[in-house]
């Protein structure tokens, strides 16, 4: 698999970054939500702040009497109703969305105005809230950043001016407010859009990564498992093949036959718990370093059930803990060794050392067989797996063998 690419997002290729469009694109996304729980809250707090400004002492203040509080409440509910039932029609044809996209702008600026021009009063503090609704459909509702909606909220303003003027109210005045609450409003919906599509580009870009970092991470459990089952099930299968070549061997003597029968039977159900570790959690459960050499001196002893004169050894603290994915590599590296001596290095002696010190753990298998020249050596997926899975854990695998010289394999892993 190579190395891990870099995923974080300071280092993907930067995104193009698209102009403004004059419209939103149409897209399935609501602008609100439409949920009837949602609405039934939106319409409780909205009666609940209108009462509040109905209220004497603050109608005086705002010039807004109860009874058109009351009604603008009432048309802002049978409006988000509608565009609530407009939803459905977005979902079955997008064309629809501009509808309502129209439609929400509509009555929201709609009943704005209006609060505005009852006032009676071109410097009515109510201008905050067409620049708060601007602020919010640049931030909230799922809109691209468009030149249209910009030049919208920078001119609408300007609609209240034939009423303020038919009031009596000097037009200077009136196009003074209707300018400044303008330009605040396209401001601020400019400014808030813009960065909502930035923020849009970078959680397209973390969500390429994402993608990236589980597809890197799918091939290297892919590699891990295919790994584990050359090691696991391919080095008992050279046993149980290299028994079974025994066996017919020995067709003259029953006594013979009886014991590489028995061993054969233990090593194919070595390979099927082995088999069933890998299926089950790919690593076994944590053990220490005396468990550990225990299951190699299993090995040993099954194979000097095959004449070889194997030894397992271990030096230092019995009792240190070892990883679970540290002993699942400390176990194939010992069965890919194991195996590729008995099918290819003809030994006579195999040793299996642990040694345990100083935070690290080495592993080290030797064998008098024939050998090989590395560099001569074919590629195979059990080393080349077997230093993936060092180098994902922090060690290295060294492999060194002459012709007429043997073989000797270590792993060193980190024990942290």
């Amino acid at each position: 698999m190579g190395d891990a690419p870099q995923i974080t997002v300071g280092s993907l290729p930067p995104l193009p970054r698209s102009p403004l469009r004059w419209w939103p694109r149409a897209n399935a996304a609501p602008l609100v939500d439409y949920e009837p729980g949602f609405l039934a809250r939106t319409f409780v707090v909205e009666a609940a702040v209108l009462g509040l400004l109905s209220l004497p002492p603050v109608a005086r203040v705002t010039g807004l009497p109860g009874p058109f509080l009351l009604g603008v409440l009432v048309v802002h509910a049978a409006a988000m109703v509608l565009a609530a039932g407009m939803e459905r029609l977005v979902q079955r044809n997008l064309a629809y969305y501009h509808v309502r996209l129209l439609w929400v702008l509509t009555y929201n600026l709609g009943l704005t105005l209006a609060i505005i021009v009852r006032t009676g009063d071109p410097k009515t503090p109510w201008w905050n809230a067409l620049i708060l609704y601007a602020a919010l459909s640049g931030a909230v509702q799922a809109l691209d950043a468009a030149w249209g909606l910009v030049l919208l909220f920078g001119v609408v303003p300007f609609v209240t001016v034939p009423f303020f003027v038919a009031a009596g109210v000097p037009i200077a005045t009136v196009l003074g407010s209707a300018c400044v609450a303008g330009g605040m409003a396209a401001l601020v919906y400019y400014s808030i859009a813009a960065a909502a599509e930035s923020w849009r580009h970078v959680r397209l870009q973390q969500a390429q990564a994402l993608e990236a970092a589980r597809e890197h991470a799918a091939g290297l459990e892919r590699d891990a498992l295919a790994s584990d089952l050359h090691d696991a099930v391919g080095s008992h299968l050279a046993v149980v093949a290299l028994y079974g070549d025994l066996i017919e061997q020995q067709k003259g003597d029953p006594e013979a036959i009886t014991d590489l029968a028995g061993t054969l039977r233990a090593a194919a159900r070595d390979g099927l718990s082995e088999l069933r570790a890998v299926l089950n959690a790919l690593a076994p459960e944590a053990t220490t370093v005396a468990g550990l050499e225990a299951h190699l001196r299993q090995m040993a002893e099954r194979l000097q059930g095959l004449g070889l004169e194997a030894r397992s050894t271990r030096t230092g603290p019995a009792e240190r803990p070892v990883p679970p994915l540290v002993r699942l590599a400390m176990v194939r590296a010992a069965q890919e060794a194991t195996a590729n001596a008995l099918r290819h290095g003809r030994p006579t002696r195999l040793a299996l050392r642990l040694q345990a010190e100083q935070g690290w753990l080495d592993l080290l298998v030797e064998d008098d067989g024939c050998g090989f020249r590395p560099a001569d050596a074919q590629p195979g997926r059990g080393l080349a797996g077997l230093r993936r899975r060092a180098a994902s854990l922090g060690g290295h695998l060294d492999v060194d063998s002459q012709p007429q010289r043997g073989t000797r394999l270590r792993l060193r892993l980190p024990l942290g």
